[in-house]
């Protein structure tokens, strides 16, 4: 892909970042969703516009180099292939000759031994309304 080419895509996505909302309840869905996901981040699309402005060619190619390629080693690919049994009969032999992985027979095994990613944090920190002393509803033990 040459310069001008890559510079007319980020063109082309920056300017649909920045494309104003075309009613009101496009709007109120972009809104409602960054309420909704706990984020509050309701510049999202100008910031991502930004940061895509800054992005070089070279950038994107070392990203897909290091991490989608093929020969890389940092490369992580989930591939499920499901095959009729009708079909094809019981005695099926892979024919995939690059076949290195893990074969999962007890997923929730499997997923015991996975590590859970952090939470994603607040874009906007929000302050409570009031304090439990505060809240109109809560009680007090009187002896």
């Amino acid at each position: 892909m040459s310069a001008e080419e890559f510079q007319m895509h980020v063109d082309s996505l920056t300017s649909r970042l920045l494309e104003k909302p075309k009613n009101m309840a496009e709007k109120n869905a972009r809104f409602w969703s960054e309420i909704a996901c706990h984020h509050y981040n309701f510049r999202r699309q100008l910031l991502e516009a930004e940061i895509l402005k800054e992005i070089t060619l070279t950038e994107i190619l070392e990203f897909f180099d290091y991490y989608i390629s093929p020969s890389s080693n940092k490369r992580k690919k989930l591939s499920i292939h499901v095959v009729s049994v009708e079909r094809h009969g019981c005695n099926l032999k892979s024919t995939f000759s690059a076949v290195r992985g893990d074969l999962i027979r007890d997923h929730n095994k499997f997923k015991d031994g996975c590590r859970l990613s952090d939470l994603a944090q607040p874009f906007l920190p929000l302050k409570p309304l009031y304090t439990d002393t505060d809240n109109p509803i809560h009680v007090t033990k009187q002896d």
